[in-house]
């Protein structure tokens, strides 16, 4: 797994320390697993696999990787919130391989 993923954004996002024009995403520990819970659920289907997605999760995940408050991320376009959570989950999914629930 890559240690950062960049996201860059449709437009800056405003906060305290300045404008942020991309998350730069840094690798999760477990602490956000057990604080937060599971980002995402993958299950195998006859056509491959199906991702289910906890935005709840993702965006307190996202906060905690990026160092951008909560509050702020709620500011994001849909498109780039999309963006930063595909870059998550690739992000997960890569140190999970293609079977992270062994099913």
């Amino acid at each position: 797994m890559s240690a950062t993923r960049t996201v860059k954004l449709s437009r800056p996002l405003e906060t305290h320390k300045g404008a942020v024009p991309q998350l730069e995403l840094r690798e999760p520990k477990l602490r956000c697993f057990r604080e937060y819970g599971e980002p995402f659920k993958v299950t195998a289907t006859k056509d491959g696999q199906s991702i289910e997605h906890d935005n709840r999760v993702l965006v307190k995940f996202l906060s905690h990787m990026s160092g951008v408050d909560e509050i702020i991320l709620d500011d994001l376009p849909a498109t780039d919130y999309y963006a930063a959570r595909a870059a998550l989950v690739e992000m997960l999914l890569g140190v999970a391989g293609e079977n992270p629930t062994g099913t």
